[in-house]
């Protein structure tokens, strides 16, 4: 497995349509512990587009109670144009943090990650590899 970099990151307060709509704002590639809401997404720039891409994500566990599988929606492509990708995460724990991780399908060099509904979840981390 290989690392996959990202270029830069972003955060949509409230992406109404995750299909279409763009980030304002681009920040650099380093992550910091962040606040997202219900029906925000976190939007990535990659260095790569891989066919197969694996999600390792990590929020606090107490943000994130009882979600396992349909955490966060996924989305693929180009600027302005994404398609959903089926996404199946498996939940794990490493002390108070939780540890989400998926692989998804698709094509684009852009990524959003997408929280439909739900409490706020305080994410901490997050890392793309390929096989």
């Amino acid at each position: 497995m290989t690392d996959v970099a990202y270029r830069s990151w972003s955060l949509i307060h409230r992406d109404l349509e995750p299909t279409q709509q763009q980030p304002t704002i681009a920040q650099p590639p380093m992550m910091t512990a962040m606040a997202l809401d219900p029906h925000g997404s976190l939007h990535f720039v990659l260095a790569k587009a891989p066919e197969v891409l694996l999600i390792r994500l990590v929020a606090t566990g107490f943000s994130v109670e009882g979600r396992a599988e349909e955490f966060l929606r996924v989305y693929r492509g180009a600027p302005g144009s994404y398609k959903p990708v089926a996404a199946t995460w498996q939940r794990s724990q490493d002390g108070a943090e939780a540890v989400f991780t998926t692989a998804v399908s698709g094509a684009g060099d852009c990524l959003k990650l997408h929280l439909p509904q739900g409490r706020t979840a305080i994410l901490t981390g997050i890392s793309f590899r390929t096989e």
